[in-house]
């Protein structure tokens, strides 16, 4: 039917592109790794094209005098901060995806209910 109306109209169909969901699997090591390098690497870029926004807005603002140009200077200030610190949650979402499935090492309290028996089976395991 669309190429029917694309013909009438003497048009051609626009190319539309299949949508799909995101998958529900759970990414490997792989590919989280990639993607954080990924994120990582453009949070990076952005920072650094904030940092030299800043200098520009900076040198605009003390040339002029203008409030205007300080507001705007101060909200790339902002905007460059936030990225830094998305660089910072970056890193600690890395390394909290990373060692989910590693143990912390020491215990300190624990607790162990059940008979002396018991116990000692455990100790004997190990």
């Amino acid at each position: 039917m669309t190429k029917a109306i694309s013909q009438t109209l003497n048009m051609h169909p626009l190319h539309t592109m299949e949508v799909t969901p995101r998958d529900a699997e759970i990414h490997n090591d792989a590919q989280l790794e990639d993607d954080l390098t990924q994120a990582r690497t453009d949070i990076k870029e952005i920072a650094a094209i904030g940092m030299q926004a800043v200098a520009e807005a900076a040198s605009l603002a003390s040339q002029s005098q203008h409030d205007k140009l300080y507001m705007a200077l101060s909200s790339v200030m902002k905007s460059t901060l936030e990225a830094n610190r998305e660089l910072i949650e970056t890193h600690r979402s890395r390394k909290e995806l990373t060692q989910s499935g590693e143990s912390d090492g020491d215990v300190t309290n624990n607790l162990f209910i059940g008979s002396t028996d018991e116990l000692l089976a455990l100790l004997e395991k190990k």
